[in-house]
């Protein structure tokens, strides 16, 4: 790779960014509560990554069954299919729906995903993560509401120790998206190689 070449590379790389949002505002609607905390990001070109998990100041530890997602554009969910989501948690996709598995949150949300399996005997979800293909368009922008299904609810619940209780929550987005540098921007001995880049470039021009 050339001088030239190398410096347009770490220019590429250094206006990279992408952008982080956390969702952690809760609503519950089922017998028990649970708080959740999710963070999404866009750091990868067309892909979110999500990590959900019951947040350490929640009252009650559940087995997730079901995860729901509204974006704030019509018919967002239009060509997607089960193979858009990778993560080992993944096992169904309903589209337009309240009711994935497990009982459903009171209202459609455009993505459905099924989480593991109905019963803490076949699996226990307190914490997963997973990505999706974005399609049509849509942004990590446009994602406004999360919805969360949870069983075998109770403030000590474990696969080993399974609760009785159901949560039904909804997870409202907090802040806007906080941009967060994919590689940090140069300084100081960095700034000065690319000086030296630049001159070596211009320099390589000249004698050409």
């Amino acid at each position: 790779m050339n001088r030239q070449v190398c410096f347009l590379s770490l220019l590429s790389a250094a206006a990279a960014h992408g952008a982080t949002v956390h969702f952690n505002v809760n609503t519950n609607t089922g017998s028990e509560a649970m708080l959740y905390s999710v963070t999404v990001h866009d750091n990868t070109p067309n892909l979110l990554t999500f990590a959900v998990a019951v947040a350490d100041s929640s009252p009650n530890n559940g087995d997730i069954v079901g995860f729901y997602m509204n974006f704030g554009v019509a018919n967002a969910n239009t060509g997607y299919g089960l193979s858009d989501f990778s993560g080992s948690a993944i096992t169904k996709l309903q589209l337009n729906s309240s009711n994935v598995q497990g009982g459903g949150l009171g209202q459609a949300f455009q993505f459905g995903l099924g989480i593991g399996s109905v019963g803490a005997a076949a699996n226990f979800y307190d914490s997963f993560t997973f990505t999706m293909n974005l399609k049509n368009g849509l942004t990590l922008a446009d994602l406004d509401l999360i919805g969360v299904r949870a069983m075998s609810v109770s403030p000590d619940a474990t696969w080993a120790n399974p609760g009785e209780g159901s949560s039904k929550t909804f997870v409202e987005r907090g802040d806007d998206p906080v941009p967060t540098p994919v590689v940090p921007l140069p300084t100081g001995a960095g700034l000065a190689g690319l000086g030296l880049l630049v001159m070596g470039a211009r320099r390589r021009r000249s004698l050409l």
